[in-house]
């Protein structure tokens, strides 16, 4: 993909993902995370005592996780992430 491309799908993810940084303990995890689901998925993603709500895969989400598809040869995109 080329360069200019790569960094509008960054500044999208980076701007319209609902990242979170929870606190672990009396910590802040040092990295933001989100929990991405599609199908009308509303699970929880609980991990090492830090949970993050489902967020539906919006369309310009499941643009971009096509094209990665296709690029990387993957049949079947993921259903959550």
């Amino acid at each position: 993909f080329p360069p200019s491309l790569l960094r509008k799908w960054f500044e999208t993810l980076r701007s319209r993902i609902p990242w979170e940084r929870p606190q672990v303990g009396q910590k802040l995890l040092p990295r933001s995370a989100a929990w991405l689901t599609s199908g009308g998925c509303d699970c929880m993603y609980r991990y090492s005592g830090t949970r993050w709500p489902a967020c539906q895969m919006e369309g310009w989400f499941l643009d971009i996780t096509e094209r990665v598809c296709e690029a990387c040869g993957i049949r079947d995109p993921p259903n959550c992430c």
